[in-house]
């Protein structure tokens, strides 16, 4: 059941325009650091919703965090 509601959170994720602020970052390391830390999402969850592999969903976030 937990899973299912993750899930269904998932669905209705907004991002911020003002997420977009941070020009040292790249759009896709700003959205990933975005929903790591504000939305606490998990690195497999985000890759699904971006339809990215996990392991570059990873990548960026470590460069927005060297960054």
């Amino acid at each position: 059941m937990g899973n299912y509601f993750r899930f269904e959170m998932m669905k209705n994720i907004v991002i911020p325009i003002e997420v977009f602020e941070l020009r040292r970052l790249s759009p896709a390391e700003n959205v990933v650091y975005y929903l790591t830390y504000n939305r606490g999402l998990r690195q497999s969850e985000i890759a699904f919703l971006t339809k990215r592999d996990p392991r570059t969903i990873y990548e960026e976030l470590i460069r927005a965090e060297h960054k």
